[in-house]
């Protein structure tokens, strides 16, 4: 899971730009706004630093107007 390149340019950026693409996607597909929920994806693809920053920046995934959901439990890092 951590294999790879593990690199961000800026890691709360980036991930905010795929979730505007994937948010618009599922809207253009009939999907209602309110169905969705926005997961960053703690300990998925990305370092034991990138994962802290996340949890540290995680109200700046509030300009998607969506819930987020976070399942640091059991996680490695």
């Amino acid at each position: 899971m951590q294999k790879g390149d593990l690199h961000y340019m800026l890691l709360q950026g980036e991930m905010i730009d795929f979730f505007r693409e994937r948010l618009n996607t599922a809207l253009l597909a009939g999907i209602l706004p309110e169905q969705v929920i926005i997961d960053p994806g703690i300990g998925f693809g990305k370092t034991r630093s990138d994962n802290l920053k996340l949890l540290k920046y995680l109200p700046e995934f509030n300009v998607m107007g969506r819930p987020i959901l976070t399942g640091p439990s059991r996680k490695s890092f």
